[in-house]
Protein backbone atom coordinates (compact mmCIF):
# COMPACT_ATOMS: atom_id res chain seq x y z
CA UNK A 1 0.00 0.00 0.00
CA UNK A 2 2.83 2.18 0.99
CA UNK A 3 4.94 1.45 -2.07
CA UNK A 4 1.75 2.69 -4.35
CA UNK A 5 1.52 5.78 -2.79
CA UNK A 6 4.68 6.84 -3.27
CA UNK A 7 4.23 5.61 -7.04
CA UNK A 8 1.66 8.19 -7.64
CA UNK A 9 3.35 10.56 -5.84
CA UNK A 10 6.45 9.91 -8.21
CA UNK A 11 4.16 9.99 -11.29
CA UNK A 12 2.54 13.10 -10.48
CA UNK A 13 5.56 14.93 -9.71
CA UNK A 14 7.17 13.55 -12.67
CA UNK A 15 3.78 15.07 -14.66
CA UNK A 16 4.65 18.29 -13.02
CA UNK A 17 7.85 18.76 -14.14
CA UNK A 18 6.94 18.17 -17.42
CA UNK A 19 4.17 20.63 -17.16
CA UNK A 20 6.25 23.27 -15.98
CA UNK A 21 9.22 22.41 -18.41
CA UNK A 22 6.57 22.42 -21.47
CA UNK A 23 5.55 26.28 -20.14
CA UNK A 24 9.25 27.21 -19.58
CA UNK A 25 10.37 25.93 -23.22
CA UNK A 26 8.58 28.39 -25.70
CA UNK A 27 10.30 31.57 -23.57
CA UNK A 28 13.22 29.94 -23.29
CA UNK A 29 13.72 29.50 -26.67
CA UNK A 30 12.66 32.99 -27.48
CA UNK A 31 15.01 34.32 -25.01
CA UNK A 32 17.65 32.93 -26.85
CA UNK A 33 16.52 34.18 -30.27
CA UNK A 34 16.15 37.43 -29.78
CA UNK A 35 19.10 38.03 -27.14
CA UNK A 36 21.76 35.34 -27.29
CA UNK A 37 21.72 34.35 -31.23
CA UNK A 38 21.97 37.93 -32.14
CA UNK A 39 24.85 38.61 -29.46
CA UNK A 40 26.34 35.18 -31.26
CA UNK A 41 26.51 36.76 -34.50
CA UNK A 42 28.02 40.18 -33.44
CA UNK A 43 30.66 38.46 -31.86
CA UNK A 44 31.62 36.27 -34.68
CA UNK A 45 30.87 39.66 -37.24
CA UNK A 46 33.28 41.54 -35.07
CA UNK A 47 36.28 38.55 -36.16
CA UNK A 48 35.96 39.27 -39.97
CA UNK A 49 36.99 41.58 -42.09
CA UNK A 50 33.80 43.75 -44.18
CA UNK A 51 34.60 46.10 -47.09
CA UNK A 52 31.39 46.97 -48.29
CA UNK A 53 32.79 48.92 -51.21
CA UNK A 54 34.55 45.58 -52.46
CA UNK A 55 32.92 42.67 -50.85
CA UNK A 56 35.77 40.28 -52.22
CA UNK A 57 38.34 41.64 -49.64
CA UNK A 58 36.01 40.02 -47.03
CA UNK A 59 37.45 37.58 -44.84
CA UNK A 60 38.34 36.11 -41.24
CA UNK A 61 40.37 39.03 -39.81
CA UNK A 62 41.14 37.34 -36.11
CA UNK A 63 41.46 39.20 -33.76
CA UNK A 64 43.39 42.61 -35.89
CA UNK A 65 39.90 44.49 -35.35
CA UNK A 66 40.17 44.47 -31.79
CA UNK A 67 43.86 45.09 -32.44
CA UNK A 68 43.40 48.52 -34.79
CA UNK A 69 40.38 49.59 -32.11
CA UNK A 70 43.16 49.05 -28.97
CA UNK A 71 45.34 51.59 -31.01
CA UNK A 72 42.43 53.66 -31.54
CA UNK A 73 42.61 56.83 -29.43
CA UNK A 74 38.91 57.25 -30.75
CA UNK A 75 37.73 53.99 -29.18
CA UNK A 76 39.75 54.82 -25.75
CA UNK A 77 38.05 58.47 -25.40
CA UNK A 78 34.31 56.67 -26.60
CA UNK A 79 34.73 54.14 -23.53
CA UNK A 80 36.07 56.80 -21.03
CA UNK A 81 32.43 59.07 -22.06
CA UNK A 82 30.47 55.30 -21.46
CA UNK A 83 31.98 54.71 -18.14
CA UNK A 84 31.22 58.51 -16.78
CA UNK A 85 27.72 58.20 -18.66
CA UNK A 86 26.66 54.99 -17.16
CA UNK A 87 28.23 55.48 -13.25
CA UNK A 88 26.70 58.99 -13.34
CA UNK A 89 23.14 58.00 -14.14
CA UNK A 90 23.37 54.18 -12.38
CA UNK A 91 24.32 56.47 -9.23
CA UNK A 92 22.06 59.27 -9.41
CA UNK A 93 19.02 57.14 -10.23
CA UNK A 94 19.87 54.90 -6.96
CA UNK A 95 20.28 58.20 -4.64
CA UNK A 96 17.04 59.87 -6.08
CA UNK A 97 14.84 56.92 -5.83
CA UNK A 98 15.69 56.40 -2.27
CA UNK A 99 15.07 59.55 -1.43
CA UNK A 100 11.63 59.61 -3.30
CA UNK A 101 10.73 56.16 -2.00
CA UNK A 102 11.39 57.29 1.86
CA UNK A 103 9.98 60.67 0.75
CA UNK A 104 6.74 58.66 -0.24
CA UNK A 105 6.97 55.80 3.22
CA UNK A 106 7.00 59.40 5.28
CA UNK A 107 3.50 61.47 3.69
CA UNK A 108 0.78 59.96 5.52
CA UNK A 109 -1.94 60.82 2.88
CA UNK A 110 -1.74 61.33 -1.00
CA UNK A 111 0.52 58.33 -1.48
CA UNK A 112 -1.12 57.39 -4.49
CA UNK A 113 -1.05 60.57 -6.22
CA UNK A 114 2.57 61.03 -5.75
CA UNK A 115 3.33 57.54 -6.78
CA UNK A 116 1.55 58.53 -10.19
CA UNK A 117 3.54 61.63 -10.68
CA UNK A 118 6.56 59.60 -9.92
CA UNK A 119 6.36 57.19 -12.58
CA UNK A 120 5.54 59.31 -15.33
CA UNK A 121 8.33 59.98 -16.88
CA UNK A 122 9.12 56.31 -17.61
CA UNK A 123 6.30 55.56 -19.03
CA UNK A 124 6.79 58.41 -21.40
CA UNK A 125 8.05 57.05 -24.93
CA UNK A 126 11.96 57.92 -25.77
CA UNK A 127 10.57 59.90 -28.40
CA UNK A 128 8.31 62.37 -26.53
CA UNK A 129 10.87 62.74 -23.64
CA UNK A 130 13.84 63.77 -26.26
CA UNK A 131 11.54 65.92 -28.13
CA UNK A 132 10.64 67.59 -24.56
CA UNK A 133 13.82 68.20 -23.39
CA UNK A 134 15.39 69.65 -26.51
CA UNK A 135 12.11 71.99 -27.44
CA UNK A 136 11.07 73.01 -24.21
CA UNK A 137 14.17 72.00 -21.33
CA UNK A 138 17.10 72.82 -23.27
CA UNK A 139 16.09 74.78 -26.06
CA UNK A 140 19.13 77.73 -26.56
CA UNK A 141 17.11 81.51 -25.82
CA UNK A 142 13.59 79.81 -24.61
CA UNK A 143 14.75 76.66 -22.75
CA UNK A 144 13.76 76.19 -19.23
CA UNK A 145 17.05 75.87 -17.91
CA UNK A 146 18.52 78.77 -20.14
CA UNK A 147 16.06 81.18 -18.85
CA UNK A 148 17.07 79.97 -15.38
CA UNK A 149 20.84 80.27 -15.93
CA UNK A 150 20.11 83.68 -18.08
CA UNK A 151 18.38 84.81 -14.91
CA UNK A 152 21.23 83.68 -12.74
CA UNK A 153 23.59 85.94 -14.93
CA UNK A 154 25.41 82.97 -16.30
CA UNK A 155 24.71 83.43 -19.75
CA UNK A 156 23.16 81.64 -22.23
CA UNK A 157 24.46 78.43 -23.75
CA UNK A 158 24.18 75.60 -26.21
CA UNK A 159 23.12 72.49 -23.97
CA UNK A 160 23.20 69.96 -26.50
CA UNK A 161 25.58 71.56 -28.92
CA UNK A 162 28.60 71.77 -26.79
CA UNK A 163 30.43 68.57 -26.06
CA UNK A 164 31.05 68.66 -22.51
CA UNK A 165 27.50 70.67 -21.88
CA UNK A 166 25.83 67.88 -23.96
CA UNK A 167 26.77 64.73 -21.78
CA UNK A 168 25.81 66.80 -19.31
CA UNK A 169 22.29 66.96 -20.82
CA UNK A 170 22.52 63.51 -21.76
CA UNK A 171 22.97 62.29 -18.10
CA UNK A 172 20.12 64.56 -16.72
CA UNK A 173 17.92 63.21 -19.49
CA UNK A 174 18.62 59.88 -19.41
CA UNK A 175 18.32 60.06 -14.86
CA UNK A 176 14.87 62.04 -15.60
CA UNK A 177 13.37 59.51 -16.99
CA UNK A 178 14.72 55.85 -15.09
CA UNK A 179 14.86 57.22 -11.79
CA UNK A 180 10.75 56.12 -11.68
CA UNK A 181 11.91 52.41 -11.87
CA UNK A 182 14.45 52.48 -9.21
CA UNK A 183 11.86 54.21 -7.30
CA UNK A 184 9.32 51.69 -7.27
CA UNK A 185 12.43 48.65 -6.75
CA UNK A 186 13.38 50.83 -3.47
CA UNK A 187 9.67 51.66 -2.65
CA UNK A 188 8.61 48.02 -2.69
CA UNK A 189 11.83 46.92 -0.95
CA UNK A 190 11.17 49.95 2.28
CA UNK A 191 7.80 48.41 2.38
CA UNK A 192 8.96 45.10 3.50
CA UNK A 193 11.36 46.34 6.44
CA UNK A 194 10.17 45.24 10.23
CA UNK A 195 8.30 48.59 11.50
CA UNK A 196 9.40 47.00 14.95
CA UNK A 197 13.11 47.74 14.44
CA UNK A 198 12.43 51.36 13.72
CA UNK A 199 10.83 51.67 16.95
CA UNK A 200 12.93 50.00 19.03
CA UNK A 201 15.35 52.23 18.14
CA UNK A 202 13.70 55.75 18.42
CA UNK A 203 13.30 54.04 21.54
CA UNK A 204 17.23 54.45 22.46
CA UNK A 205 16.84 57.50 21.00
CA UNK A 206 18.77 56.67 17.74
CA UNK A 207 19.25 59.61 15.32
CA UNK A 208 17.51 59.66 12.30
CA UNK A 209 20.95 59.40 9.76
CA UNK A 210 22.04 56.38 12.01
CA UNK A 211 18.21 54.69 11.24
CA UNK A 212 18.71 55.38 8.02
CA UNK A 213 22.62 53.77 7.96
CA UNK A 214 21.97 50.52 10.28
CA UNK A 215 18.19 49.46 9.68
CA UNK A 216 17.38 51.23 6.24
CA UNK A 217 20.37 50.25 4.63
CA UNK A 218 21.53 47.20 6.46
CA UNK A 219 18.20 45.16 5.77
CA UNK A 220 17.89 46.93 2.56
CA UNK A 221 20.86 45.18 1.31
CA UNK A 222 20.04 41.94 1.06
CA UNK A 223 20.32 40.45 4.62
CA UNK A 224 18.04 38.03 5.99
CA UNK A 225 15.35 39.08 7.89
CA UNK A 226 13.75 37.71 11.23
CA UNK A 227 11.03 35.06 10.64
CA UNK A 228 8.47 34.03 13.17
CA UNK A 229 8.89 29.95 12.94
CA UNK A 230 6.27 28.33 15.13
CA UNK A 231 8.09 24.78 16.80
CA UNK A 232 7.11 22.31 19.26
CA UNK A 233 7.49 24.29 22.20
CA UNK A 234 4.66 27.24 20.64
CA UNK A 235 5.96 31.09 21.01
CA UNK A 236 9.13 30.77 23.11
CA UNK A 237 10.71 29.01 20.29
CA UNK A 238 9.53 31.44 17.99
CA UNK A 239 11.08 33.92 19.97
CA UNK A 240 14.14 32.17 19.81
CA UNK A 241 14.16 32.23 15.71
CA UNK A 242 13.23 35.73 15.90
CA UNK A 243 16.28 36.69 18.18
CA UNK A 244 18.58 34.16 16.14
CA UNK A 245 17.33 36.24 13.03
CA UNK A 246 17.54 39.29 14.90
CA UNK A 247 21.38 38.36 15.70
CA UNK A 248 21.90 38.56 11.82
CA UNK A 249 21.41 42.36 11.64
CA UNK A 250 23.76 44.89 11.23
CA UNK A 251 22.20 47.40 14.26
CA UNK A 252 23.26 49.17 16.85
CA UNK A 253 23.43 46.89 20.11
CA UNK A 254 20.54 49.66 21.26
CA UNK A 255 18.54 48.47 18.98
CA UNK A 256 19.25 44.89 19.46
CA UNK A 257 18.28 45.23 23.28
CA UNK A 258 15.37 47.63 22.86
CA UNK A 259 13.95 45.06 19.95
CA UNK A 260 14.71 42.01 21.86
CA UNK A 261 13.22 43.64 25.32
CA UNK A 262 9.73 44.50 23.77
CA UNK A 263 9.86 41.37 22.17
CA UNK A 264 10.40 39.68 25.84
CA UNK A 265 7.54 41.51 27.17
CA UNK A 266 5.30 40.37 24.48
CA UNK A 267 6.10 37.02 25.16
CA UNK A 268 5.20 37.66 28.82
CA UNK A 269 2.17 38.89 27.78
CA UNK A 270 1.13 36.50 25.84
CA UNK A 271 2.46 33.80 28.97
CA UNK A 272 0.12 35.58 31.34
CA UNK A 273 -2.78 35.17 28.77
CA UNK A 274 -2.28 31.36 28.19
CA UNK A 275 -1.96 30.96 31.88
CA UNK A 276 -5.08 32.57 32.81
CA UNK A 277 -6.78 31.35 30.23
CA UNK A 278 -5.68 27.56 31.25
CA UNK A 279 -6.88 28.61 35.12
CA UNK A 280 -10.37 29.45 33.29
CA UNK A 281 -10.45 26.42 31.63
CA UNK A 282 -9.75 23.94 34.74
CA UNK A 283 -12.58 23.02 36.51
Amino acid sequence: MAGSTVAVVDTQARQERRFALALFAPAFVLLLLITTAPLVFLAWNSLQKLDMGMPWLSGFAGLGNYTKMAGDPRFWNSLTLTVIYTSSTVVLQVIIGLSLALLVLQIPRGQAALRVAAILPIVLAPVVVGLFWRTLVLAPDFGLVDLVTRALGLGSHNWLGDPQLALISVIAIHTWQWTPFAFLVLLATLATLPPDVYEAARLDRASAWQRFWHITLGLEGGEQRPQHREGPDGDEQAGNHEQHGLARHRLPACCHAALLRRRNSSQDTNTVRASSTIARAEP
